[in-house]
């Protein structure tokens, strides 16, 4: 099964899945601490946990096409943090998608919090918490996507 298939079959799996909110750090802050050069693949993970957790917590404020975009996302940097861990740690990408899933869904129940928090205010959650507004700035960088306004 190609890497992205796979990743995709995960992703909805998780989706679905009930969370245990915990705090990260802002990427921000994240990518200028000393991992962020030997853990490249971290960022991508984290990208993809954040666009499953809006998937998973936020959903109900974006169209279809938003949330199809959203999961596509989400396999793109789920495989691209494949890549860049079996770059690192030797072995094929295929390799990494079950520890990188399971990192995603721990990641993303760790954005819940926030997310549920930003939802008792009007609007999307990445209009109205900074920590998640800026990480998803960063993740759409990172992927070469230009930012929301």
């Amino acid at each position: 099964m190609p890497i992205r298939a796979a990743f995709a079959a995960v992703i909805l799996l998780f989706a679905a899945a009930p969370a245990a909110a915990q705090e990260l750090q802002p990427l921000s802050e994240w990518i200028k601490g000393p991992e962020a050069k030997n853990k490249s693949d971290y960022l991508f993970t984290r990208c993809a946990a954040l666009s499953l957790a809006i998937i998973k917590y936020d959903g109900i404020s974006y169209s279809q096409t938003e949330l199809e975009h959203m999961k596509k996302a989400a396999v793109a940097y789920a495989s691209a943090a494949a890549m860049l861990r079996g770059k690192r740690d030797g072995g094929k990408p295929g390799d990494y998608i079950t520890p990188i899933a399971t990192d995603v869904e721990a990641m993303a129940d760790q954005y819940s919090g926030r997310i549920v928090a930003a939802r008792q205010k009007p609007g999307r959650a990445l209009d109205t918490d900074p920590v998640l507004a800026k990480d998803d700035e960063i993740c759409r960088d990172a992927a070469g996507t230009p930012a929301k306004k």
